[in-house]
Parts: structure tokens; sequence; C-alpha cells
């Protein structure tokens, strides 16, 4: 909705108070007159009914009947309409109504006139109001010669006064429109060459405003309200250039704090990888050093040809082993550096925990272990479903190890969070991980088992298949009674 301009709502609203004002003023004008009219009107019934109580000091009751008589023409020409003598009973006692007026109107009037012996005035609806007859009452104590106490009262018809002022009101209402017009005309004109106008060319001058400009502007009334705005505006203007400032020295500093930390974090990241890469090349050299020396070693055995034949073959299903040994160390160095994830596709969890566990089940370490499994129906995720096998496989082996042919180890996986995030728990009752390793247990090479029990490769490349497939492996535990290594994966 397109708002109206300040010069547009200024006349709109001065219009609004004018109209107020000048309805106002009509109306109290036109009240003030119906009042001054009344008033007169009352004193002209006080002053023929004074001079009719003076007359009726000198006569009788009998005779209140001349008394009517004798000020009826004075009662026409005043403008009244009836004229009556009533005692403190109601009852006429002389005259009688030209005009039909109300009775009990009437009555009230001579009865109050009659009790407070003073003159009493009264109409009988709001004061020229559009509803009803309008009847002014003007009632005044009379008292004859023989003692009788009566009350004088003359009616008027107010009715044609009303017209009438109500036609005097139109009129004065067009005149005060004509006066109100010309009143907004001149008033939205001076607001606007005093207040809009200036304004205008301050918001003007504020939109066209540049860092490297002053902000120049000169009202005609230099001492004023726009004053004071002018200079409140150059303040901020002066604030905001100062602040502008700060902020570019600010971001001049973070750019070159963000430079220092992008060359530290390379730095740590270089450090990082020679440090992995060491860590690697020692445990490569000792993983394979060791079955290779002594694959060596068999193999110079061989060269003896007076060795036996069975001890021939005992010497090549040693030499096999070893063998074996370094191609399993190999593949999970690739497996760890290779980590699967591309062949990603939704998984249906609970059986595929499972098939793993059932799978595990055959390998000679899994002898001797209960697992129990407790996998929330319907659970999916996307992933690879031969990495997620790898991954809980590696956690199973590594837990039956852990335990020597003892215990249970118990999968559980469950929806959590906002996020509705998958959680695989594997949890078994060996005797744990120390706080001490559990910083370590991730690395590769890292295990604390013998000679020929384990490459230290397990847990890192599950973690690195689960960290591919945008979940995580992290040790839930650290010192605690048995390791508990929960899988995080996002939902399908």
């Amino acid at each position: 909705m397109r708002r109206l301009s300040l010069k547009t709502e200024v006349f709109l609203n001065l219009l609004l108070v004018v109209t107020v004002a000048m309805g106002l003023v009509a109306a109290v004008v036109v009240k003030l007159d119906q009042r001054e009219r009344v008033l007169a009107r009352v004193e002209s019934g006080k002053a023929i009914l004074s001079s009719a109580a003076a007359l009726a000091a000198d006569k009788n009751a009998q005779d209140a009947g001349e008394l009517i008589s004798l000020f009826r023409p004075v009662i026409r020409d005043a403008g009244f309409d009836a004229f009556e003598l009533l005692d403190g009973t109601g009852r006429v006692v002389a005259g009688g109504q030209e005009k039909d007026a109300p009775g009990e109107e009437l009555l009230a009037a001579a009865q109050k006139a009659i009790s407070t012996q003073t003159m009493y005035t009264r109409t009988t609806t709001e004061l020229f109001s559009l509803s009803g007859p309008k009847v002014l009452y003007v009632a005044y104590p009379v008292r004859t010669r023989d003692g009788l106490s009566l009350a004088g009262v003359i009616v008027a018809q107010l009715s044609p006064w009303a017209a009438e002022s109500l036609a005097r009101l139109k009129v004065l209402w067009i005149y005060l429109f004509f006066v109100g017009v010309v009143m907004v005309i001149f008033g939205t004109h001076l607001l606007a060459r005093l207040v809009v106008e200036p304004v205008k060319r301050l918001i003007e001058l504020a939109g066209e405003f540049r860092e490297e400009e002053f902000l120049a502007f000169d009202p005609e009334n230099p001492v004023n309200e726009l004053s004071a705005l002018l200079d409140a505006t150059k303040m901020m203007v002066t604030r905001l250039r100062e602040q502008r400032e700060n902020l570019a020295e600010n971001c001049v500093s973070l750019e070159e704090a963000l430079k220092d930390l992008k060359d530290a974090q390379r730095e740590v990241v270089r450090s990082e990888k020679l440090a992995s890469l060491g860590q690697l090349a020692a445990g490569l050299a000792h993983e394979l050093g060791n079955p290779l020396g002594i694959a060596m070693g068999y193999l110079g055995l061989l060269k003896d040809e007076s060795l036996e034949h069975e001890s021939r073959e005992d010497v090549l299903a040693r030499m096999q082993t070893e063998l074996d040994r370094m191609d399993q160390t190999v593949r999970a160095l690739l497996s760890y550096a290779r980590p699967a994830g591309e062949q990603s596709e939704v998984v249906e969890v609970g059986p595929l925990i499972k098939e793993t566990v059932a799978v595990a089940g055959l390998h000679k370490e899994m002898k001797g272990i209960d697992v129990e499994i407790r996998a929330q129906g319907g659970l999916r995720v996307r992933v690879d479903p031969e990495a997620l096998r790898q991954a809980l496989m590696n956690l199973l082996i590594n837990s039956a190890q852990a335990m020597d042919h003892r215990g249970a180890i118990f999968v559980k996986a469950d929806l959590r969070g906002p996020n509705q995030r998958v959680l695989i728990r594997v949890k078994d009752t060996g005797p744990g991980v120390s706080e001490e390793d559990a910083p370590r247990i991730f690395d590769p090479f890292y295990t604390d088992k013998p000679p020929g029990k384990g490459t230290g490769l397990g847990l890192a490349v599950a973690m690195r298949l689960m960290e591919a497939a945008g979940g995580s492996l992290k040790l839930e535990n650290p010192g605690g009674k048995g390791a508990c290594f929960v899988i995080n994966l996002p939902g399908p």
C-alpha cells in the first residue's frame, strides 16, 4: 500500500481539525443565540406578568376575567400564545389558551410559582431539538385583593424559532466551510514551506551524501527544531564515518589474522601429515619387518637340501602363515587409505546387524562370546552397506579380542536427537579403555594387544569408513568398565 506524502497528511489533518473546530464554533454560536432569544422572551413575560400582578392586587378573584381581557392584546404583541390564572389546586380561575398547550406542564409551572412565590420558567423538551413541540412556560405569583393566591402563566410556542435557528445554522455552516477551506489551504502552504520542504531537502541531501562529502544544509529559520534535527543528523553522520573507519581497520586486522591463522593451519596440517606418515611408516616397517624376516629365515632353511620332506612341509606352512600376515596388514592399510562409501544406498539397519553378527560368529575370536541385539524396527540409513558391515565387524572382533573368549557383546540401534540420527552402540563386558589410551585408540597401528593378535588398524579403518559415510565413530565411556563404541549416522 502506497504511503501518503507528508504534505498530504498535513493537509488532511488540518482539514479534520478545522472542520471539527468550525462545527463546534457554529454549534456554540447557535446555542448562544437561542439562549439570548429565550432570555429576552422570559424578560418580556416577566414584565407583563409583574404588571398583571400589580393590577390584580386591587381586584377580587371574580374580576380575574377582566384582567385577562385587559392583557390579551399585550400578550399577543409580545409573541405569547396564551395567558391563564390558576389557583394552587390547578383550577383555571380565568383565561383560556388560543392554541393547545400541554395541561400538565402548565399546571406544574403554576404550582411551582405559587409554592416558591417566585417567577418560574420551563420548556417542554430540550431547547430547539428536532423532536416534539417546543413550548416555553413563564409562571408568576399573583395575589388578589381578597387574599387569593394565584399564578399567572403565559405560554409561547418556540417551534417557529427552532426552524429559523436551523436555517441560520446552515448559513453559518456554509460560511464557516469556505473560511475553513481557505484556512486549510493557507495553513498547508505555510507548513509545507516551513517544515515539509526543509525535511524533503534534508532527506535528499542525506540520500546523496557520500563519505567524502560534508552534509551542508541551511534552513530558512536557523534556530528551530529543524536546526536541532540537522545538528543531530550531522552528529550521526560523524559517528557513522568514525565507525566505518574503525570497521575498515578491524576488517584489515581480521584479514591479516585470518591469513596468519590459515598459514598456521596449513603448518599444523603439514605437521600432522608428516607425523601420520612417519607413524604409518614405522608401523608398516614393524608389521612387515618381523614376518618378512621370519619368511626369509624359512627360505634359507628350504635351501638346505638335507632337510627332510616333513620338515620342508612344516617350514612352507609356517612361511605361508607369515606371508598371509603381511597380506592382511597391506589390505588393512589399503582399506584405511581408501575407505569405501561411494556405493551408498538406503539400508535397513536391523537385518544388516543380524547378518554381520552371524558372519562374525564364524570367526575364531568370537568363540565363547555371547552377542545380544536390540535394534529398533524400521531404522534406515543411507550408507555403503559393505562399509557399515566392515565397521561393525571390526568393532565386534575388537571387543571379542579384549574379552579373551569370555564375556558378552550388546548391539543396540535406535533414533536419537532432534535431527533423528541413527545411533548403533557396540558395548562389551571387557576391561574397557583407559583414559590414557582413549585419545590414541583410533590412530593407525596403535594396539595394546600382544604381537600377532592385531594390526592396530581395525578401529582406525572403522572410523574412516563411518566418516566417509557422513557419520562418526566415538568411544562413549573412556575409563569405564567395558568399552562402548557409538556409530552415529544420518537418516535416509
